[in-house]
């Protein structure tokens, strides 16, 4: 005869309440893909004037590649462009540091927001 220890009451409790669980959770449960539209949006934000100080100040400007924003995939990340490049022209012009998050090997949109080490247009 081969022995087989016996699970303590407790951990019997214990499975039998969720195996319970499990089988009594209403048939109804919704995914959060079906309460999506119930969700309230907040509201937008109040805009407000800043000042910033470029010595403490950065501008990380993300995701300006030809491969992710072109006039097939992403349409309104071309129209962004004159605007971003006004706002990067700005940020240098008063002595912000200016970075771009990218992968290897860059193709950026526009050529000119390529920097050399120096950090000089090219």
């Amino acid at each position: 005869m081969t022995y087989r220890p016996r699970p303590p009451k407790l951990m019997h409790a214990v499975m039998l309440a969720s195996l319970l669980a499990t089988v009594a959770a209403p048939a109804s449960a919704q995914s959060i893909i079906d309460q999506w539209s119930a969700v309230p949006v907040p509201p937008p934000p109040k805009l407000e004037k800043v000042t910033i100080e470029p010595k403490s100040t950065a501008l990380l400007v993300m995701g300006f590649v030809r491969d992710s924003c072109n006039q097939e995939r992403r349409p309104r990340c071309v129209a962004t462009i004159p605007h971003v490049k006004k706002l990067l022209d700005g940020a240098r012009a008063h002595g912000v540091l200016v970075l771009h998050s990218c992968r290897r090997p860059i193709h950026p949109v526009i050529t000119s927001w390529r920097t050399s080490r120096r950090g000089q247009a090219r």
